[in-house]
């Protein structure tokens, strides 16, 4: 494969554009980055999962990343092998000197939106360009596949690492008990953000979004507490 070809598999018409675009996510030139990696001892290896041990290595790892919150959160182990089975390529990890240090697990239909579940590195490799490594993998992957682009749920304060990676976010408001003319009372009510989008999830979660792409926290607050029954998250997406 020529560099050329490189550049036009992630998307970028000339090598200035793909210069331009890494930059403003890892702050740096792409020579740079690989000087700055090779100097902190970090020799990361990228890879999809091959085989069910590969995933049981990842919920190993897991509490690394996800100290608070149990592997099962979003299906069980099963669930996983289903989802690594209908598409291997959307279940990423890192490695560096044959250690896992972080992971992107994803899934969806092609033509479709991937929806990545969860994803982080450890501690001792926050700041080092893994993280986004493993978008850039990841993004790649469903271009190639067709995916139309990817979405997913992101922790407070996470914002701007998405924001620097292309990634819109919108707030995202539903409930089971609420409909949906309730949850846009509650908006009006409360600061009358603009509303992009409502509709009904799997027939009955009624959802609400929110062109706002921080956290409110009073809104969340409000939705949570005061009024209760309701989720509250930011959603950041972007399209392949």
């Amino acid at each position: 494969m020529t560099q050329w070809q490189q550049y036009t598999d992630y998307g970028y018409e000339t090598p200035a554009g793909f210069y331009k675009a890494f930059k403003s996510v890892f702050g740096c030139s792409p020579r740079e980055y690989k000087n700055n990696i090779m100097k902190e001892g970090v020799n990361v290896f990228i890879d999809s999962v091959k085989n069910i041990e590969e995933l049981d290595a990842i919920f190993e790892f897991w509490p690394n990343v996800y100290p608070d919150l149990p592997v099962d959160h979003e299906g069980s182990r099963d669930d996983w092998i289903k989802r690594w089975e209908n598409d291997p390529g959307l279940l990423l990890y890192a490695k560096d000197n044959g250690q896992i240090c972080g992971f992107i697990l994803g899934h969806g239909v092609p033509g479709q939106y991937v929806t990545v579940s969860f994803d982080g590195v450890s501690p001792d490799y926050k700041n080092k360009g893994i993280h986004e490594a493993l978008f850039v993998e990841v993004e790649k992957y469903a271009k190639q596949r067709g995916y139309h682009g990817i979405i997913l749920g992101i922790i407070e304060g996470t914002e701007e690492f998405y924001a620097k990676l292309g990634y819109i976010g919108r707030t995202l408001i539903q409930s089971e008990k609420y409909s949906i003319d309730e949850l846009l009372a509650f908006n009006e009510k409360y600061k009358s953000y603009e509303v992009d989008l409502t509709r009904v999830h799997e027939g009955q979660i009624n959802q609400i979004w929110l062109n706002v792409p921080l956290m409110d926290k009073e809104l969340k607050k409000m939705y949570t507490e005061e009024i209760g029954d309701c989720w509250v998250q930011v959603i950041v997406s972007k399209n392949l």
